[in-house]
């Protein structure tokens, strides 16, 4: 709150308990800005964080204790212990929103609140209108962008988590006959090494689906020749991993795919080697950077009559990455042109996608490889926390059995 003025209060939903069908729920997942805050799981509650004379006051609105919904849900941590275990100065029942959160808005000279799809908003809603209100988004995602060393220890773990996770499953590849079995078998990886979940839906593309960028629907049969891009990670403690890999269902590169590897690894090895904190590199010039390697590596292959640029973004359509932390696609409201600050997380993930046309050599229509690590940008040079997983090709040939 030391960003904020005086008599500020800022106000933080927990995330919303969603339903798959009438009475059966969603996996629970906390919104992210309400944990960073409070490190508290369980829905239904709300975060009051005031400044008060330049000194925090934190106030936890929770869901009492029940005896007969706990024969049903399980124990919740209760008005009684909530301030013990997280540390807050006052804590009340979410049934006292209303009455409570009043008071604190009597005497609020800036209010910041941004809705979510949770109970409590609603209530804060009503309180709020008429009032002058600024998005909370102002004043938290610059601090998440940059990870605390407890946080970095964190990351390190669900990146060691997925990495392994990936390299059991490169070394099961001849086990599946379908897309959907790999993906079972990477979140089946990643939750018995320590993830709570998966952090996203992963990308098992094979075939032709490796030029879908967001290709979830991991349903088709893996094919003899065929390459598997599988774009996955594991969530640790709500902190998320993000890695892609590309290898041939066989085990064995063709001499066309090989080429178009070694041309996208290249790329990769180079760009992460400018994640440095020099007040200069950002995520915006390193994706420059990324286009002119690519660029180079497709003219050599005879893809690109020259280093055009604008014809690039036929076979390399994304961006090299994003900032990655809680959330996979981290803090979005923070610019790409931010310069590379120690404590920054970052995806380097270049790609090339070659359509299936007429115009292109045939032995190279519909390869579509993307490399992608999690890079933690540090005062001596970026580290590497995805290493564990190879992306040598010769390395990768060898662990498919």
């Amino acid at each position: 709150m030391d960003r904020t003025p005086d008599g500020s209060v800022a106000i933080f939903p927990s995330a919303a308990l969603l339903m798959m069908t009438n009475d059966i729920p969603y996996p629970y997942r906390q919104n992210s800005d309400f944990y960073y805050l409070s490190g508290f799981q369980e829905p239904k509650s709300l975060l009051v964080l005031e400044n008060r004379k330049g000194k925090p006051h934190f106030i936890m609105f929770v869901q009492p204790g029940d005896a007969h919904t706990e024969i049903w849900h399980g124990p919740v941590t209760g008005v009684d212990r909530a301030g013990e275990v997280f540390g807050a100065n006052e804590v009340f029942s979410i049934h006292q929103v209303k009455d409570e959160l009043k008071k604190v808005l009597k005497r609020a000279k800036q209010i910041y609140f941004s809705p979510v799809m949770t109970d409590p908003s609603s209530d804060v809603k009503d309180l709020l209108l008429g009032s002058n209100v600024r998005p909370t988004i102002n004043i938290i995602e610059n601090q998440r962008l940059l990870k605390s060393p407890a946080e970095i220890d964190i990351m390190r773990k669900s990146a060691s988590i997925s990495a392994n996770s990936f390299v059991q499953v490169m070394k099961d590849t001849k086990q599946h006959s379908t897309e959907h079995s790999i993906y079972s078998q990477i979140e089946y990886e990643c939750v018995k090494r320590g993830s709570q979940r998966l952090a996203y839906p992963p990308v098992v593309a094979s075939g032709a689906s490796n030029l879908i960028l967001h290709y979830i629907q991991n349903d088709s049969v893996l094919r003899d020749g065929d390459l598997i891009l599988l774009d996955a990670g594991g969530e640790y403690f709500n902190y998320a991993s993000d890695i892609t890999r590309t290898w041939p269902v066989n085990g064995k590169f063709t001499t066309p795919q090989l080429e178009v590897y070694n041309v996208v690894l290249q790329a990769q090895k180079k760009c992460i080697e400018h994640c440095i904190s020099d007040g200069k590199m950002s995520l915006n010039l390193l994706q420059q950077i990324s286009c002119l390697y690519l660029a180079e590596g497709l003219v050599k292959l005879g893809l690109l009559p020259s280093k055009n640029l604008e014809s690039l973004s036929d076979y390399y359509p994304h961006s090299i990455g994003h900032y990655l932390g809680m959330d996979v696609h981290d803090v979005r409201s923070c610019r790409t042109s931010i310069p590379f600050t120690p404590g920054m997380i970052i995806t380097v993930e270049p790609g090339i996608y070659i359509p299936i046309r007429e115009d292109i050599p045939e032995a190279y229509r519909g390869i579509g490889i993307r490399i992608e690590d999690d890079v933690l940008i540090t005062e001596n040079g970026p580290e590497v926390l995805t290493k564990e997983v190879t992306k040598d090709p010769k390395e990768i040939e060898s662990l498919i059995k």
